[in-house]
């Protein structure tokens, strides 16, 4: 079969929420530059779809048996 497709429809959609979401909130005129080059790097994940990469990622970090710190979890 057909490897991995592009986004369906429903999740360009969503993605394009979000992008309007984050544009009104970069617009705020009390925001610092730092705060509006974050919001921008923002913007730019979700827009690339790299958000969704990192989600998916960490779901499967989830369930590993490897916390955060990269140590074994030990089950009490």
């Amino acid at each position: 079969m057909a490897g991995e497709t592009g986004p369906t429809k429903a999740e360009l959609a969503d993605r394009i929420d979000d992008i309007e979401d984050l544009l009104e909130e970069a617009l705020d005129p009390e925001l610092t530059r730092e705060e509006l080059v974050s919001k921008v790097k923002e913007i730019q994940t979700v827009a690339s779809g790299e958000a969704e990469e990192d989600e998916t990622d960490l779901e499967s970090d989830e369930d590993s048996d490897i916390d955060d710190d990269g140590c074994d979890v030990e089950d009490d």
